[in-house]
């Protein structure tokens, strides 16, 4: 595959802005994707290779292919992807902590003075150091997304894949495109309309449809 039109739905939708250009080359040359590339065109909004989609509160990491008209499209950003296991252990830890640190001050007075202190402090210690090990993993594990949002879901791109000002370009880019997109939508509408009426009609002289049959649809789609 070496046409980027080959790509889109429509071979006269025009190319805007590509997130991952360098991977949609390659991807075209070669026909191998390892990181995902979004492209944004003139009326859609496509999405390939390694990425994230997001279902209910959960992102999964995955290999999508998916197309989105560009009126679907409802908002771009970044956030930050967190392992919410680690953080489930970390409170777990945290609480065992807690209590094991309270029952061991609860009992120093049944402990004499030798093996008192020493042998709390070890406890403790060993108890907390967990409990700090899975906190600082769980922040600093976090993985930063540049996010695409549109009806029916959510699909982001590991923002440390792409260089900074691509992605920015980009999410600017598709903005104006859904701007553009939104200021003449009768256009659209008219022109689609005129092309289905064209093909029912062209049904019609060919004998495939009745007379009927054509006017049911035609005032289907002049409503």
């Amino acid at each position: 595959m070496n046409n980027m039109s080959n790509l889109f739905v429509d071979a006269n939708e025009k190319e805007i802005s590509t997130l991952g250009s360098n991977y949609l080359r390659n991807f075209l040359s070669t026909g191998s994707l390892e990181n995902g590339f979004c492209t944004v065109t003139d009326k859609r909004v496509y999405f390939r290779g390694k990425c994230y989609t997001k279902s209910g509160n959960n992102y999964k990491s995955t290999k999508e292919e998916k197309t989105v008209d560009l009126k679907d499209v409802t908002g771009t950003g970044f956030t930050f992807i967190k392992r919410f296991w680690l953080m489930i252990l970390a409170i777990l830890c945290t609480i065992w902590a807690v209590v094991l640190t309270f029952s061991l001050v609860a009992s120093l007075p049944e402990l004499n003075e030798s093996e008192g202190w020493s042998s709390i402090l070890l406890v403790i210690f060993v108890a907390i150091l967990p409990t700090i090990v899975l906190w600082g993993l769980y922040w600093f594990l976090k993985v930063k997304v540049f996010e695409i949002s549109f009806a029916g879901g959510k699909i982001a791109f590991k923002a440390s894949s792409y260089n900074e000002n691509e992605v920015n370009n980009f999410q600017r880019a598709l903005r104006q495109a859904k701007d553009n997109y939104k200021e003449a939508p009768n256009t659209v509408s008219n022109s689609s309309g005129a092309d289905e009426l064209k093909k029912y009609k062209d049904l019609l002289d060919s004998g495939v449809i009745s007379q009927a049959d054509f006017d049911i649809a035609k005032k289907k789609i002049l409503g």
